[in-house]
């Protein structure tokens, strides 16, 4: 069961931080990936957008070519279960159930690359790693343990890659991060009673938010094993991302204070196969690694309060995620020139452990069934389209408690049973592509 609260040593002080969503990771940049479902992307190269996976790929491309891509998110997460208080459970349990509390999302992508010569190529891309978003109604029975959550990012990142002989290429992208966040929730009626009122109903218990920036980096390789197939490979350098903060936290008697807040979000390791089998078939798989070990816990170092509070290092959740995989294979079918359809699978590893999974982390494995298509203009461009459908690999359980510390005791004040009865989401993707 996942401890919320941070005791204080103060018996009539308590905390019930929320924190932020898990596997935030966010794999969605191509569109004609998508339809793959990102098996071998790597490797595949369909079109500029290969440059958020692997820079070494700009090495197969003769001509300048433009990709945008848009890919509109719609999630479906539902909560059940109750919140009570801890030593009086049958007289407050309360219900605590909540639908869609993952808001839809958009994630917009933008990508160049320029070929030099037979040997380099340079290009750029703006788009995004990580990004979550859950919303608890105000009026949510268990609002001390969700609330509002929100992660942004984006990434510009130029990039060079260096063809040695046509059949190895290297590639390496460096990447200004801009990254911004909120985290926050409230007293609910059972918190309010176990605190014997000291936090009233609807009362801020916690909330975190701010912005910041800060550099990452990454490297490819591409190995054209023969004219038909070739093996990618990337890895992305793991960050530490410090933000400024404001800080609000009931635990510390902390109001309008400030504070620096710092990220460990994870390297990314890809490998990815892609084979032209014939004219009309193809096939692509692919494997990856995201080390969300980094993910240890959410400290906020808070620097200074209105209020007489308790400054210093606080730490608001722990996480102790674990290293996920994702599994993916592919295939693409070529009716002609123009048209050429897709379709793929994947399996996503959840990098939560069950004891520290929140209400705020509504995440679970997944398993992706995708298909797509792209309609090839020639001289004008190409239209990629992509559909995802993704959804829970269980319905898995979330048990929450929050307490302090009474006469060098730890005490439970209130306490959150249930589990997610959905886990899933759409995924409409769309990008378009020029060459000149």
């Amino acid at each position: 069961m996942k401890k919320l609260a941070r005791s204080i040593a103060v018996a009539s002080m308590v905390t019930s931080p929320l924190a932020y969503s898990a596997g935030f990771q966010l794999n969605e940049h191509s569109a004609s990936g998508l339809g793959r479902a990102y098996a071998g992307e790597v490797a595949a190269a369909d079109n500029a957008a290969v440059l958020a996976r692997n820079p070494a790929a700009m090495a197969i491309f003769k001509k300048q070519q433009v990709s945008v891509t848009g890919h509109y998110i719609i999630p479906a997460v539902d909560v059940e279960g109750s919140d009570f208080v801890a030593a009086n459970p049958p007289a407050t349990t309360k219900d605590a159930n909540a639908d869609n509390v993952a808001p839809n999302a958009f994630v917009p992508g933008a990508y160049y690359i320029l070929p030099i010569n037979d040997e380099w190529a340079f290009g750029v891309a703006a788009n995004s790693y990580f990004g979550l978003s859950s919303d608890y109604p105000k009026s949510y029975s268990a609002s001390e343990f969700a609330g509002h959550t929100s992660v942004e990012t984006i990434y510009i990142s130029p990039s060079v890659s260096y063809n040695f002989n046509d059949v190895f290429s290297l590639g390496l992208s460096v990447s200004y991060i801009y990254g911004k966040g909120e985290i926050s929730n409230t007293a609910s009626q059972n918190f309010s009673t176990a605190t014997n009122g000291l936090a009233e109903v609807g009362q801020t218990l916690l909330d975190v938010n701010g912005s910041g920036s800060g550099f990452g980096w990454s490297i490819g390789g591409l190995w054209q094993i023969d004219e038909s197939s070739r093996l990618g490979l990337s890895y992305r350098g793991a960050t530490d991302l410090t933000v400024d903060a404001d800080v609000d936290a009931f635990a510390r008697n902390v109001k309008n204070g400030k504070g620096k807040i710092t990220f460990n979000l994870p390297g990314i390791a890809e490998i990815g196969y892609f084979n032209q089998i014939n004219d009309n078939w193809s096939v692509a798989a692919g494997v990856q690694w995201v080390q969300w070990s980094r993910f240890e816990d959410l400290t906020v170092d808070i620097e200074s309060s209105e209020a007489t509070g308790i400054l210093g290092e606080y730490t608001f959740k722990e996480e102790n995620w674990k290293d996920a995989w994702r599994y993916s294979v592919g295939a693409d079918y070529a009716f002609d020139e123009m048209v050429t359809i897709r379709a793929g699978y994947a399996y996503d590893e959840s990098p939560v452990k069950p004891e520290y999974r929140t209400l705020t982390i509504p995440d679970a494995a997944r398993n992706w069934v995708t298909l797509g298509m792209t309609l090839d203009f020639q001289e004008t461009g190409s239209l990629d389209l992509g559909f995802a459908y993704l959804f829970g690999a269980s319905k898995p359980r979330v048990e929450e408690e929050t307490t302090t510390v009474a006469n060098g005791n730890e005490v439970t004040l209130t306490k959150f049973e249930g589990q997610l009865t959905s886990v899933s989401a759409y995924i409409l993707s769309v990008g378009y592509n020029i060459k000149f």
